[in-house]
């Protein structure tokens, strides 16, 4: 199994939002955001996004768990080294 099925797993069994940072991505790019160019950019070098732009998204999206006092579970985060620490 995948780390992705683990956490849909979890997420069930315990009744958690699964936070996928990839998906994240993605939606920022389909939205045409103010971030949509530096994370495309990312995809079309097969890159890692920027880690000040992961942490953003990742940070909206937590917050609105929180105003949904949902828990939840984070898959495809930490990436990076510097995203480790």
């Amino acid at each position: 199994s995948s780390r992705r099925d683990h956490c849909k797993k979890l997420a069930a069994t315990y009744g958690l939002n699964v936070i996928e940072t990839g998906s994240l991505l993605k939606l920022e790019v389909q939205k045409k955001t103010d971030l949509c160019a530096k994370i495309q950019a990312a995809f079309d070098e097969n890159s890692y996004v920027p880690d000040e732009i992961v942490l953003k998204v990742l940070k909206k999206r937590i917050a609105e768990c929180e105003k949904e006092n949902k828990d939840f579970i984070i898959e495809g985060y930490p990436r990076t080294k510097v995203q480790a620490l």
